[in-house]
């Protein structure tokens, strides 16, 4: 019997296996035995723990896998699992891994139903994006995640909510310490976090460049708009005469006096944004990374020299700083 070329070097899913947890599960072919008529072929059945096994299987229980299947299993099993081969990344997938187990745990202790969560939320994020931008609601999942983040020791024992708030300086300055090597009090932690919420919050609720929601303006609309105004044009008449008050609407700007002057732009704190709160984070990660020796204890002895050693590293916070002083007034 030879070798199939349709299942050869393929990816292929199991199929009518006696065992379940096989059947449904693609793998990858590598090699066909003639003496035994059996493929062999590798598969990923677990990402925690990783696990990859080696199988020996009869052409039935092979089914040449579709496209989507191929990409399902190389981006959802395979590449996880050559990631965990390093422990660099097997590090930050067991902490996600970890997390989102928690996560599972602390909502169900808590009566929370995950599925219907999952269903709700994205539908509250489209409607918050629409109405108040794509920005200001990465900053709304931000303020609203690093509390549960940090509260997820106590939330494992199913603490009262109130106890679970009060630990959140405790277990952030614990995460500080065990990331920098250095003793960061919780006192210091929690100054750093309340300066952190002051400027997401002040940046939240602060207004944006319009306050109404556009409307799109249909053409026929942009045709009469268009012809009022040149017959204004015509006539000599000022700009606008012929327009309905609702055009313009919801907009500050006085089109109807020709002599208005745009306000001043803002100063000091009140030039800051998003932007900028962003830029200044990109600044303190810069330092972070950059103080960080061989053997992963911070020192701001070690900023200088990995600076020199990578100063393409120094662009992006190089120019957030000059972003920030600019608007600041001082450049």
């Amino acid at each position: 019997m030879s070798a199939d070329p349709s299942i050869l070097d393929h990816f292929c899913v199991i199929v009518n296996t006696s065992h379940e947890t096989l059947n449904g599960q693609c793998c990858l072919v590598s090699s066909f035995d003639p003496s035994k008529s059996r493929y062999t072929a590798s598969a990923v059945t677990s990402i925690m723990p990783a696990t990859k096994r080696t199988l020996q299987l009869k052409a039935e229980n092979l089914q040449p896998a579709s496209s989507m299947e191929q990409k399902k299993y190389q981006y959802m099993k395979l590449k996880p699992y050559e990631l965990l081969q390093d422990p660099k990344y097997a590090e930050v997938l067991r902490n996600a891994f970890q997390l989102q187990t928690e996560l599972t745990s602390v909502a169900s202790s808590y009566g929370l139903n995950l599925s219907i969560l999952s269903k709700i939320l994205p539908v509250l994020l489209l409607l918050h994006t629409y109405f108040f931008g794509f920005i200001k609601t990465f900053l709304l999942v931000t303020l609203i995640t690093y509390p549960i983040i940090f509260s997820l020791p106590s939330l494992r024992l199913n603490k009262p909510i109130l106890q679970c708030i009060k630990s959140i300086p405790l277990n952030l300055s614990t995460e500080l310490t065990r990331a920098t090597g250095y003793n960061v009090s919780s006192s210091l932690a929690t100054i750093g976090l309340a300066g952190f919420y002051g400027m997401g919050v002040y940046t939240y609720f602060k207004s944006g460049g319009t306050k109404v929601v556009g409307g799109g303006v249909d053409q026929g609309m942009m045709e009469r708009i268009y012809a009022k105004g040149y017959d204004d044009g015509s006539a000599g008449k000022p700009f606008g005469t012929s327009l309905e008050e609702s055009v313009g609407s919801g907009s500050d700007v006085p089109y109807d006096d020709l002599g208005s002057v745009a306000p001043p732009p803002a100063t000091g704190l009140g030039a800051l944004g998003f932007t900028h709160l962003m830029s200044a984070g990109l600044i303190v990660k810069a330092g972070y990374d950059l103080g960080k020796g061989t053997d992963g204890v911070w020192n701001p002895a070690n900023i200088v020299p990995n600076g020199k050693a990578n100063p393409m590293r120094l662009m992006m916070p190089a120019f957030g700083m000059y972003r920030i002083l600019k608007a600041l007034g001082v450049l």
